[in-house]
């Protein structure tokens, strides 16, 4: 018990302001996936990806900000789109979007784990394109899974990796509370 103690002390006395914006982005994202409408919660994506992208620039985890910068934009303009009432958002803006991500992965790519980020931000562009919040639900899981795993591997701060498995863990209970109890929604 003291060991975890003492690793999540020196992790917070490392990077103090890092850690701390982190746990900003740690509560977003409890209650981000809680909300029923599409237009709510990808604005608070929006503000999540600004903290992660933050987090990152702070541990030296390029890859992963460069894709939480271009995942800010995105999700910006998507919501501009729900302000504006627009149903679908436009298959040319999904394909240049996954594009950015992928020219932006091929710029900051130092190592394989480099790959994770882009997968994540691929899927990403997916999920906010989805008319349905059950849709959206189901891709964010799996995209979060891919942040873990790269949280683990670049060491990012503990709460980084507790902001993206509370992110599965958030969605799983959205998926319960929102999705599954109501079935008729799965069209």
């Amino acid at each position: 018990m003291e060991s975890i103690i003492s690793y999540f002390v020196n992790n917070f006395t490392s990077n103090p302001l890092a850690f701390s914006i982190s746990i900003l982005a740690l509560v977003l994202e409890i209650i981000i996936y809680q909300f029923k409408g599409m237009k709510e919660i990808v604005m608070g994506q929006c503000v999540s990806n600004f903290l992660i992208l933050l987090t990152y620039v702070l541990n030296d985890g390029l890859s992963g900000a460069a894709v939480c910068a271009l995942a800010t934009i995105h999700t910006f303009f998507i919501y501009v789109l729900y302000q504006k009432r627009e149903k679908k958002i436009p298959v040319w803006f999904v394909v240049s979007s996954v594009l950015a991500y992928l020219i932006c992965s091929a710029f900051t790519y130092k190592n394989i784990t480099d790959i994770l980020p882009t997968a994540a931000a691929v899927l990403f562009a997916l999920s906010v394109i989805q008319s349905k919040s059950w849709k959206y639900r189901i891709i964010i899981l799996i995209n979060s899974l891919f942040w873990i795993i790269y949280d683990v591997m670049i060491s990012a701060p503990i709460p980084m990796m507790v902001t993206h498995s509370i992110a599965v863990i958030s969605v799983m209970i959205g998926m319960i509370r929102l999705d599954i109890k109501n079935k008729k929604k799965f069209t």
